[in-house]
């Protein structure tokens, strides 16, 4: 392999528009080609970066060394395939599966392959949250006993942002970076969770998923509440409505993303948000971008792998817990599978 990572990016909706112009950005990457069913959509984006386009993932595979997948949620699972059955190391958004069962697909064919395999749950390159990490691990908060994430979106999303929305809910779109962020900070998992859905504010039941959730985890010494939706009104000045605190026997942490000091009032009121764009000093700056550039480093070996395939496994099983108490109105007692790598089987047998 070269100093440069080839990348392919499959699905160039808002969130594949980002990783292609990572790539394109980064030092020791390069995008290769860009790949969507829209073949207008593959084109444009191709001519504005000068790169190789397809509306095929195994022929994107030929033009690649990784292949960073922003699919829809609930077609993550073949295109990941695809790409790893061609031996291509892959970045999989999260959600990695929209089940169990197809994200265990996806972890094991990853084994088997033997190629870097990361989801990304870019909250934990957040500096706000990283700094919440450290404060933790120093033993800082005390003993831990008590939290709550709170991460929705405005109504906007789910109604002109995501013409999928319907195939998808805040279950799989939101909350699989709230539960990652959980595990993350706490490192551990939970035992059980009881949780509630709404249906009846954009459509949600009409549309087959929910509109909100709220959701209690039982960790062995934490209890910890999150709530996401999808039906915030588009009237605040922010897309992302998200809250964090966590209590501890010495202290506590609260954290506002919401809360800057940078707005804009002009023909309506906003926060602004870094783009795809580079800023004038040619530099992509928001801190979302560095779970990519981290995921490059992975597959060139400079780094160890971290937010792997196997904690998307059980961030996937932690959303359909979520969804089972739901459907059945009661507390469920949460269970992960066993995950032995095919590496750590043969070391063994050895």
């Amino acid at each position: 392999m070269s100093k440069q990572l080839r990348v392919g990016v499959v699905g160039l909706g808002i969130w594949g528009r980002n990783h292609a112009a990572l790539y394109s950005n980064y030092p020791r990457s390069e995008l290769s080609v860009v790949c969507d069913k829209d073949e207008e959509r593959a084109q444009a984006l191709a001519k504005k970066y000068g790169c190789a386009w397809t509306t095929e993932v195994l022929e994107a595979a030929k033009q690649c060394d990784a292949i960073a997948v922003a699919t829809p949620d609930f077609a993550h699972t073949e295109s990941a395939l695809a790409a790893i059955d061609a031996g291509k190391h892959v970045l999989i958004e999260k959600p990695l599966a929209t089940s169990t069962e197809e994200a265990l697909q996806v972890w094991k064919a990853a084994d088997a392959a033997g190629i870097v395999g990361m989801v990304d749950f870019h909250l934990r390159w957040s500096p706000d949250y990283l700094l919440i990490s450290d404060a933790i691990r120093r033993g800082d908060l005390g003993a831990l006993y008590m939290a709550y994430i709170r991460v929705s979106n405005a109504m906007e999303v789910a109604q002109h942002w995501l013409p999928w929305a319907h195939r998808s809910g805040p279950e799989w779109f939101l909350l699989p970076h709230i539960l990652d962020l959980m595990v993350w900070l706490l490192e551990e998992t939970p035992r059980s969770v009881f949780a509630r859905g709404a249906t009846n504010i954009v459509g949600g039941a009409r549309q087959g998923c929910l509109d909100a959730l709220q959701a209690s985890f039982q960790f062995e010494r934490v209890i910890v509440t999150v709530e996401t939706s999808w039906a915030v009104p588009s009237s605040v000045p922010w897309v992302v409505d998200a809250d964090f605190a966590l209590y501890g026997s010495k202290g506590r942490v609260h954290f506002k993303p919401n809360d800057r000091n940078l707005n804009i009032a002009a023909e309506r009121y906003y926060w602004p948000v870094p783009g795809e764009d580079p800023d004038r000093y040619g530099r992509l700056s928001h801190w979302f971008y560095d779970s990519m550039r981290y995921w490059v480093d992975c597959c060139l070996g400079l780094v160890s792998p971290t937010s792997t395939i196997a904690d998307g496994v059980r961030n996937t099983v932690l959303v359909e817990a979520v969804l089972q108490s739901i459907t059945e109105r009661r507390e469920v007692v949460i269970a992960f599978p066993k995950l032995e790598s095919r590496a750590v089987s043969s070391a063994a047998a050895g």
